[in-house]
């Protein structure tokens, strides 16, 4: 049951991401994750604000598994998930290999978990 939950909240919050941009005409990659990181990972993956980070060393989101303490300097978080984002208009499927060895490029040995390369 809770799966089943899970599963709908990323489809609703991804379908209401997907129709805001649509409706909204977003154009450029800072605006497109801006409202990626609220529709879905926040309302979908139900991350808290003060666990996502973007543009830390060129990698556009990372996620955090908890807030970090207000006395931890942001360069030593290591993030569980590092996600690289691309706009729809400005990436080319033949420049693709490029784009998915930069994202793995962020991965952090032993701590990162999951790396995401979209095309938003």
């Amino acid at each position: 049951m809770a799966l089943n939950n899970f599963i709908d909240r990323i489809r609703t919050s991804y379908k209401d991401f997907w129709t805001q941009i649509k409706s909204a005409r977003v154009k450029g990659e800072h605006e497109l994750r801006k409202r990626f990181m609220e529709k879905v990972i926040e309302n979908g993956l139900g991350y808290l604000k003060e666990c996502i980070n973007t543009e830390k060393d060129r990698t556009d989101i990372w996620l955090i598994d908890n807030p970090p303490p207000s006395d931890k300097k942001s360069e030593t978080i290591v993030p569980t998930v590092a996600i690289e984002t691309k706009d729809f208009d400005k990436v080319e499927d033949r420049h693709l290999i490029i784009h998915k060895n930069q994202a793995l490029s962020y991965a952090i040995p032993s701590a990162t978990e999951y790396v995401g390369l979209t095309k938003l």
